[in-house]
């Protein structure tokens, strides 16, 4: 009886040679399959980050807008860093319209909070983004501007108008060492805001 048990616990396992079969072949399909998975992560942090400068810049167009001011999407291409601020504001604080009535006995109802009737629930000139930084091992690649607005090397940015124009241009995000890139491109009549992929500069 015991001997039975043996020999089928011998028959129930795997021989060296087999393990080392199995090994093999995963280690060959890890090798294949690898490459594509870490190139799909980059590609999907690479959209990612389009996207967030996108809607900083989207942002930035809409504030200016709605707040009558000029406002400049800063890219710092060394570093890898962008940032907005508001550089002149044209219209004057806004006012809130109405005045609460007095109670039964003629106190003053409370003074509203301005803060929030300023802005309506609307996003507000603090809300601009400060600092950002695109994630390693992604690069602000390259720039280009329009003529009439040179920036110095390895600085860029965008304005935008009360009117909703722009100073316009192209910025290109991606790895150095792939081919692939991703392109933000701000009209400068409209100010709107597109993304495409496409071929390194």
């Amino acid at each position: 009886m015991t001997h039975r048990r043996l020999r089928a616990a011998q028959s129930a396992g795997f021989t060296l040679i087999e393990i080392s079969v199995v090994l093999f072949i995963m280690g060959v399909a890890l090798a294949l399959v690898g490459p594509s998975i870490v190139r799909g992560m980059g590609g999907t942090r690479l959209k990612a980050t389009t996207r967030q400068i996108a809607s900083t810049l989207r942002l930035a167009r809409s504030l200016a807008v709605t707040n009558k001011a000029v406002i400049s999407v800063d890219f710092d291409l060394e570093q890898g860093a962008y940032s907005a601020r508001a550089l002149k504001i044209y219209a004057p604080p806004r006012q809130i319209v109405g005045t609460p009535p007095p109670d039964a006995w003629g106190n003053p109802a409370p003074a509203a909070d301005q803060s929030e009737g300023e802005t309506g629930g609307q996003p507000s000139l603090s809300s601009l983004p400060t600092g950002k930084h695109v994630p390693e091992p992604l690069r602000l690649l390259s720039f280009s501007e329009n003529e009439a607005f040179q920036t110095q090397e390895g600085q860029a940015f965008i304005l935008f108008f009360p009117k909703g124009t722009s100073t316009g241009g192209t910025l290109q995000i991606g790895e150095p060492e792939r081919t692939t890139s991703m392109f933000i491109t701000v009209d400068p009549i409209t100010g709107l805001v597109s993304i495409a992929e496409g071929e390194q500069w």
